[in-house]
């Protein structure tokens, strides 16, 4: 929804300066799952990975796509945020969460 409420938004958005959220591009899980397969077995979390807060991937994400619109700061609901570096050091990697989202744009002609 995070996609979808960006690219709708008229005006102004609200999303938290103090919120995380490890928004990924479902293309990028759909294409690391051969490799998550041959994972050794065990619970890993993988996806997109950021240190920005929701709040300013928004700004950055409404920026990159050509949205004219204010990002407002609002109060937490709750954090998503996972550590990844298990999967990772076994060679399955995600963009960051902006770069994912980018990415998204992009393969579907969305970039400004």
């Amino acid at each position: 929804n995070f996609f979808k409420n960006i690219l709708s938004a008229e005006g102004s958005i609200s999303f938290s300066t103090q919120q995380f959220r490890g928004v990924t591009y479902v293309r990028e899980v759909a294409e690391a799952l051969p490799a998550v397969a041959a994972l050794p077995g065990g619970a890993y979390n993988f996806g997109s990975e950021t240190t920005s807060s929701i709040h300013a991937i928004a700004q950055a994400f409404a920026s990159y796509v050509g949205k004219d619109i204010t990002v407002e700061d609002c109060p937490p609901h709750h954090n998503l945020w996972m550590d990844c570096s298990k999967a990772s050091a076994l060679g399955v990697r995600f963009s960051t969460v902006l770069d994912g989202l980018k990415r998204c744009a992009d393969d579907y002609h969305l970039h400004k």
